[in-house]
């Protein structure tokens, strides 16, 4: 398979990358080790931003945190933590991701369940990674097996992401 943008890893800087650059156009893969996105807001239950509200407020992060204020009435309703500032429960926090994830349109894919089992370099530049899919992602390909995900030809972008 060919994608402009290899994400390994759908924690919150690896989901947060992948919906920005998919809504910017550019066609985005994100490989995750586990059964959901979020990594340790979400999937380790950690449902609770530490720190100053307004220093950490802006792009993908601050829409996620207006979806969940939104749902409970408002960031003060969020203010329940004694550290935290703002709290949920996981299943809010999931909805609020999904519908992020949603709004990244066609150009997000990603792959849950999947591993990493390599990476493909020329010298120093990454090419693409070797990834182990589960089985419902591939088309009669056993579990076992590997699929090689590679950087895209399209003279646009890099797999970095990088204009030329």
């Amino acid at each position: 398979m060919k994608t402009e943008l290899l994400i390994i890893g759908g924690g919150a800087s690896g989901i947060c990358a992948g919906i920005q650059a998919a809504r910017m156009g550019i066609k985005t893969l994100i490989v995750e080790e586990s059964s959901m996105a979020g990594g340790m807001f979400l999937a380790a239950g950690v449902t609770a931003f530490d720190g100053n509200k307004h220093a950490v407020g802006g792009g993908i992060f601050g829409e996620f945190r207006k979806k969940i204020e939104d749902h409970y009435g408002g960031p003060e309703k969020t203010f329940t933590g004694w550290i935290s500032l703002t709290c949920f429960e996981p299943h809010i926090g999931k909805k609020a991701l999904d519908e992020l994830i949603e709004s990244a349109g066609e150009n997000l894919t990603i792959w849950y369940n999947t591993k990493l089992v390599s990476i493909i370099k020329d010298a120093n530049h990454v090419r693409g990674a070797v990834v182990r899919v589960p089985e419902y992602l591939s088309t009669g390909v056993p579990e076992s097996q590997s699929h090689e995900v590679t950087e895209s030809h399209n003279p646009e972008y890099r797999s970095s992401g990088e204009s030329k």
